[in-house]
């Protein structure tokens, strides 16, 4: 018996999901459908390839982040649904589906686009250990959607699942195949940065402005010049600089020799010394080492306070200028840094007018500007509490975690913090470690006790009592204990009078510190009127 002839498809049927050529992804400034969903997943898919060639292979291997071009590029097809495309009125007059969306109410159906593209991709994968990889599509906007998207009533979905399937299939021809191993954590929100950060540059019409039609080789070209126009690539550095070259005028005291000589590969270190020792320089000049030979790709100074915070930003932009053979960005991130941000926001569309995705695009530009972005910057200097962020629950987690991984991260006067945040600091030490990135810790005060907990040595094993020590572990533990230096007499001399604030001023000139007692023994620029100050 002859096979039944297929049913011809009416215009009607042909109607029910238009081809996801000619879905909109975002509108233009006058509310018109602007580019469509598979040139802008070809944009943003071009900047995550882009970011992946800048990286170094021993940051890329660990992390096994090759698929990350391809998760990028997916971010958006859940954009090919009703829900979404019904959100531009003039799209569907067009197309001439209005009275079908009205018809169908489209309008009542799922319009979240990150939780469309998850649902979607997780049905790719297939594979239950697999399906956290979606999670990291669904979670582009800077929330997790959840590890699984339970299925979802929509009008006509299989025909509008047809067309995202579709476009996946052209974008993974392109950009290469899904993953196929289960992930771990820190490859999984690595990955989950990269999309983001893509996203957000591909989504930059300075860039890839919505009229333009490229190939693919011209894409790639202008996601790399998107790239060097933000200061994303390696620094170039001067060779084989000595300590003495690194900080002109000085030669390196026990301790700063100690340290040079320990941190030569990726690990955790503890550099342990009295104020003024030196530690900070120690600090810098280990990492040079490290970034001189590509075992890292860039610095975080993380410190307690806005004014410590801006104190080093000053010393770390002097040692740029003596490592690197041209000019060096560096940031400072805090709550107060948006002081400084002298430029223009990036050129950033929302996809629509709704609240989320005007939301995106705030968040983006915020990203972009002066303070945020020094956790994207090859060097950043800034409030301990930036890079905390990235290992708790707050939005945009993971780009913090991408922006530091493969960096060495200072975390300056580690005693100084309460249990709650030394809890929250061993976990970034883990997650850091995780992330291919070198840390040193610098303390005037650290116990034993917190030592162990910060290298993970167990009580079994006996460490040293030494004082000023380079501690650290890489495969197994090193210390080095160092001679103190030589101590100090400090003069403390009560002063009052008429002429207070004449004297204060001419001990300062000499290189003196005036103290105001009356403020808790804190540095002060306004002087008490007639009490009196210790010099």
């Amino acid at each position: 018996m002859p096979a039944p002839k297929k049913k011809a498809k009416t215009e009607s049927d042909q109607l029910i999901a238009p081809p996801h050529e000619d879905c909109w992804a975002k509108t233009t400034e006058q509310n018109e459908p602007g580019i469509n969903v598979r040139d802008h997943c070809l944009n943003v898919g071009c900047v995550a390839e882009a970011v992946l060639g800048s990286l170094p292979d021993s940051l890329k291997s660990p992390l096994r982040i090759e698929t990350a071009a391809t998760l990028a590029a997916l971010h958006d097809i859940g954009k090919v649904s009703p829900g979404f495309q019904t959100k531009c009125e003039k799209w569907l007059i067009r197309l001439r589906l209005r009275d079908r969306a009205l018809q169908e109410a489209w309008a009542s159906c799922e319009s979240d686009h990150a939780r469309i593209s998850q649902f979607t991709v997780q049905q790719i994968l297939g594979s239950a250990g697999l399906v956290r990889w979606a999670a990291v599509i669904g979670a582009h906007h800077g929330r997790i959607k959840g590890e699984r998207i339970l299925l979802f009533p929509e009008t006509n979905q299989p025909a509008w699942n047809a067309e995202r399937c579709r476009l996946a299939g052209e974008l993974i021809n392109v950009f290469g195949p899904l993953p196929g191993e289960r992930p771990d954590e820190a490859t999984l929100w690595m990955i989950a940065g990269l999309v983001t950060f893509a996203d957000w540059l591909g989504s930059n019409e300075d860039f890839f402005p919505q009229d333009a039609r490229w190939d693919l080789q011209a894409r790639r070209l202008r996601a790399r010049q998107a790239l060097d126009s933000i200061g994303w690539r390696p620094v170039r550095l001067r060779k084989a600089l000595q300590f003495e070259a690194i900080f002109p005028g000085y030669s390196p005291n026990p301790l700063q020799s100690a340290a040079v000589q320990t941190v030569q590969e990726r690990g955790l270190y503890v550099i342990e010394g009295p104020m003024g020792s030196g530690k900070t320089e120690a600090a810098l000049a280990a990492a040079y080492q490290l970034l001189e030979v590509g075992k890292a790709t860039g610095i975080y100074f993380g410190l307690p306070t806005q004014v410590t915070s801006n104190r080093i930003y000053l010393r770390v932009q002097e040692y740029l200028q003596n490592i690197s053979t041209e000019s060096a960005e560096l940031r400072l991130a805090h709550s107060a840094s948006w002081l400084v941000q002298t430029e223009p926001p990036p050129k950033l569309r929302p996809a629509s007018n709704d609240g989320e995705a005007k939301d995106h695009v705030r968040v983006g530009r915020s990203w972009f500007a002066s303070p945020k972005r020094a956790l994207l910057a090859p060097f950043g200097v800034g409030t301990i509490d930036q890079a905390l962020l990235g290992i708790v629950a707050a939005k945009h987690f993971f780009l913090r975690q991408f922006g530091l991984a493969g960096k060495v991260v200072v975390l300056d006067e580690v005693h100084t913090y309460d249990l709650y945040t030394s809890t929250l600091i061993d976990v970034l030490v883990r997650r850091l470690r995780e992330l291919q990135c070198t840390v040193i810790v610098l303390s005037a005060t650290l116990t034993e006790a917190r030592r162990r907990q910060l290298l993970q040595v167990t009580e079994t094993l006996p460490i040293s009592k030494a004082y000023p020590l380079v501690s650290g572990v890489v495969d197994k533990l090193i210390e080095i204990p160092c001679e103190p230096p030589p101590s100090k007499t400090v003069a403390v001399r009560w002063v009052s009078g008429d002429d207070l604030v004449e004297k204060c001023v001419q001990r300062a000139q000499w290189g003196q510190c005036a103290v105001d007692p009356q403020h808790g023994g804190r540095r002060t620029g306004k002087l008490p009127p007639a009490n009196g100050c210790k010099l």
